[in-house]
């Protein structure tokens, strides 16, 4: 399933970059984020054009069983691999799950392309494609419940964002 998500921030867009890469950040979103668990930065390397990460999120899953059998916590943890491009403005992403079984029958990936707007602000567009490998149609049902959630979790994200800027101008 292919989605897209755009996001405005209230920031020119050096500034979005360049607080959306920092550790400082990623600890911000952790404590405060409804939808999510936990954030740890496992690498933040910046090797002059190109930033490349790892960063291990874990969400609180929106559904507490699966039939009679409780969602466990593990499931719903991932890391993104990624690397940003200083010039083009991008970041190219892999979400790979950290649990084998969910590994195996999930595949996460996109780019982000970040926007300079007028007044000072700057525009996300996040493409990517989600597959769910499972038995017939449950796949598709599976990805048409999880895209929604993704773009929850990111708006949420805006709205911390611009806390996190109030906070650290």
């Amino acid at each position: 399933m292919q989605f897209e998500f755009t996001h405005t921030f209230s920031a020119d867009r050096k500034r979005v970059e360049e607080l959306m890469l920092s550790d400082a950040y990623c600890g911000f979103v952790a404590s405060r984020h409804r939808m999510l668990r936990g954030i740890d930065v496992l690498a933040n390397e910046d090797r002059g054009d190109k930033v490349f990460r790892r960063v291990q999120y874990t969400i609180k899953p929106f559904v507490d069983r699966i039939g009679p059998k409780p969602v466990p916590p593990n499931v719903t943890s991932w890391i993104e691999e990624s690397v940003f491009d200083k010039k083009q403005h991008t970041l190219r992403f892999e979400n790979i799950p950290v649990t084998d079984w969910v590994r195996m029958r999930l595949r996460q990936d996109g780019m982000a392309r970040f926007e300079e707007l007028p007044g000072g602000r700057c525009r996300r567009v996040m493409r990517g494609g989600l597959e769910v490998m499972l038995l017939g149609l449950l796949g598709k049902i599976v990805e048409h419940l999880v895209v929604p959630q993704a773009r929850k979790l990111l708006d949420e994200e805006v709205h911390l964002f611009d806390s996190f800027l109030r906070e650290k101008p």
